[in-house]
């Protein structure tokens, strides 16, 4: 039945998944009413993901228009198969397709009025709707929310997570605010532990991404680390997947919690993807961990720019102690810090063993 559905949208695949989980929700709720078991569970998951299709800007007409098609591939199926007890059968199909575009209709509305009263909501829906790849253009009109064709997408991942619903809201309105001398249409969605905020591109120049970044951490009161780069509408969901994973890759590797750009965290990502070559360069730091404090020191040398000082103060340790450990360091992998080479080595290998490390812990 899903592939039947799916087979409507034509080449328009973005909505396969939806209509799967949609279908085994419909299957299993005509099931127990045809078996005479209890369906109230199913109703509400129903519901649910009715909410969610209002939220991500699915029109309720093609919701509706899936449940009636699903429902006739009932139909047909059974009327294929006859026998004397075809006829009850059929009446249960209606009552479950009665039952299911209620509960779908019931839900949709309350989902659009709870996001018609509620103006950071409307924001909500209409960006995870393009994140989602899907066209919001009626929500956005309903609620006159101006859509771009291109943004400036800022992936934030916060130092520590906010503390609730409440906590996320406050913060949100701080930064709207902040952002609005720059742009009337930033849209955000935005979580505990980070957020998706889009710019129009149209609306802030590339000198002063810098400068829009500050004004989404200032109102934290712990480091942020932020990646920011341009996007059509078209590559969003891609884009922002890449844009956090890259703000993830800096906070999981203890990088500086700053604003970075794309060219600045592309080839350590790649670096730090699964294959024989991140493992080769693993194994050169790898003998390391018999020693964890060398590791530890590696990592504080090379994100001090190879300042002694530095690196002593952050580790509270005696400069002296700095440059024993850097001894063994380059003894045990043959490398030398001085050397442009074997430091770019280095610090490619520390990337790639921290990665890989992290993925056997995942």
């Amino acid at each position: 039945m899903a592939r039947r559905l799916i087979a409507d949208h034509g080449d328009d695949h973005r909505f396969d998944t939806d209509i799967e989980h949609a279908t085994a929700l419909c299957l299993a709720l005509a099931a127990d009413l045809l078996a005479g078991r209890k369906f109230s569970g199913r109703v509400t998951a129903i519901e649910q993901y009715a909410s969610r299709c209002a939220h991500n800007g699915i029109s309720l007409g093609a919701i509706v228009r899936g449940v009636h098609t699903g429902m006739q591939v009932v139909v047909d199926e059974l009327g294929a198969l006859g026998g004397p007890g075809l006829l009850p059968t059929l009446r249960s199909v209606f009552v479950a397709r009665t039952v299911i575009a209620a509960a779908v209709s019931r839900a949709y509305l309350r989902e659009t009025a709870q996001v018609t009263g509620d103006p950071v909501r409307a924001v909500h829906a209409v960006t995870a709707a393009l994140l989602a790849g899907r066209d919001p253009a009626v929500l956005a009109r309903a609620h006159g929310i101006v859509l771009a064709d291109a943004y400036w997408v800022f992936a934030l991942r916060f130092g520590r997570p906010l503390r609730d619903r409440a906590d996320v809201t406050a913060w949100w309105d701080r930064a709207s605010t902040a952002l609005a001398e720059y742009s009337p249409a930033v849209l955000t969605l935005a979580g505990r532990w980070g957020a998706t905020v889009l710019v129009p591109a149209a609306d802030l120049a590339d000198t002063e991404t810098g400068a829009a970044a500050g004004r989404l951490t200032a109102v934290l009161d712990d480091d942020t680390h932020l990646l920011v780069l341009h996007s059509d509408v078209s590559r969003l969901p891609a884009s922002v997947n890449l844009a956090h994973q890259l703000a993830g890759f800096a906070r999981n590797h203890q990088l500086p919690a700053r604003l970075y750009g794309l060219d600045e965290l592309v080839i350590e990502h790649q670096l730090a993807r699964p294959g024989l070559a991140r493992d080769h360069l693993a194994a050169i730091v790898a003998p390391l961990a018999t020693a964890p404090y060398l590791l530890d020191t590696l990592r504080a040398h090379l994100s001090n720019h190879l300042n002694r000082k530095q690196t002593a103060r952050q580790l509270h340790i005696h400069i002296n102690t700095v440059d024993y450990r850097l001894t063994r360091i380059g003894q045990v992998t043959g490398l030398d810090f001085r050397n442009p080479d074997d430091r770019f080595r280095l610090q490619a290998a520390l990337i790639a063993y921290d990665s890989s490390t992290a993925t056997s812990v995942l």
